[in-house]
């Protein structure tokens, strides 16, 4: 800092019934050198949109679409080439969802996805499937997954880290353990028991 005086600065943030501008996803095919029409009616009253990935298989792309007052967050895909847009998953609350925390990671070539959920209370787990929607929890407790580090598919394991894990046995709840689950069964080991 060049002064030990304070300086006044602006931030321009819209406030409700200002104007808002909105970002919108675009497909693309480019070997025909046209953009697909996509149908966002469903999606309107955001707060901000972001571009995800494209799925493994290369069959769709992914944004988050975080609605204004923060209480609605869902990942939502459009379907390549036809332009289907659909929500994937969704997150909720009367409150607030912490937007920035919510998490997915692709599985299974782009047919499954983990998705990180703060819905019970804990940011836990799911399994989700993209082809029926359906979705399974695999982890479940009165602590919180962290981070994930690894996915070994091959072997059907998640390797993450949690804090609170032992926090019922009179452990400091913010001690992190390192923990797998298995993804067939929601099986949870801790590998750091001590």
């Amino acid at each position: 800092a060049d002064s030990v005086h304070p300086r006044l600065t602006q931030r321009d943030y819209a406030k409700p019934g200002d104007a808002w501008r909105s970002r919108t996803p675009v497909l693309f095919i480019p070997e025909e050198r046209r953009q697909v029409k996509l149908d966002l009616a469903d999606w309107g009253n955001q707060y901000e949109v972001l571009l995800d990935s494209w799925t493994p298989d290369s069959a769709r792309f992914t944004f988050t679409h975080v609605g204004r007052g923060f209480t609605r967050v869902r990942l939502g895909a459009v379907e390549a080439p036809s332009g289907c847009v659909r929500a994937l998953a969704e997150e909720s609350s009367e409150k607030f969802v912490f937007y920035t925390q919510i998490r997915h990671w692709w599985l299974r070539g782009g047919r499954h996805f983990l998705w990180r959920s703060r819905r019970s209370g804990y940011y836990h787990l799911y399994l989700v499937s993209v082809v029926d929607g359906t979705e399974r929890q695999l982890t479940a407790g009165e602590w919180n997954v962290r981070s994930l580090l690894r996915i070994d598919e091959k072997r059907g394991f998640v390797y993450f880290v949690a804090n609170g894990f032992a926090a019922a046995k009179g452990e400091d709840p913010y001690h992190r353990h390192l923990l797998r689950v298995e993804l067939a069964t929601g099986k949870v080991v801790d590998l750091t028991p001590e």
